[in-house]
């Protein structure tokens, strides 16, 4: 369920600034920040956070360099944590 809140968050941070949800997309971000952080993702945490913080002030420049790096944390950060035997494996 993790895994899936991740990538679905993830993917819906994307959607919200193609269509220039901010208001959105904060609110994902706000959600994807606490869940990483209740399940130890720490970097992930941090960079939503960030970009939570980013899309309070409309500050769409930063919103749009981090995103892009996102979602390839977000797979490195899963990957690792089904390494690590704390996820099922995605098949």
């Amino acid at each position: 369920m993790f895994a899936l809140q991740v990538e679905s968050e993830v993917a819906g941070l994307s959607e919200c600034f193609a269509q220039g949800d901010v208001q959105r997309l904060r609110r994902l971000a706000h959600s994807l920040k606490g869940c990483c952080a209740n399940m130890g993702v720490q970097e992930l945490s941090r960079q939503a956070s960030i970009i939570e913080k980013a899309a309070m002030v409309n500050d769409t420049a930063t919103i749009q360099t981090l995103l892009p790096a996102l979602a390839p944390l977000a797979t490195q950060s899963l990957n690792a944590m089904r390494e690590a035997g704390y996820l099922a494996s995605a098949n």
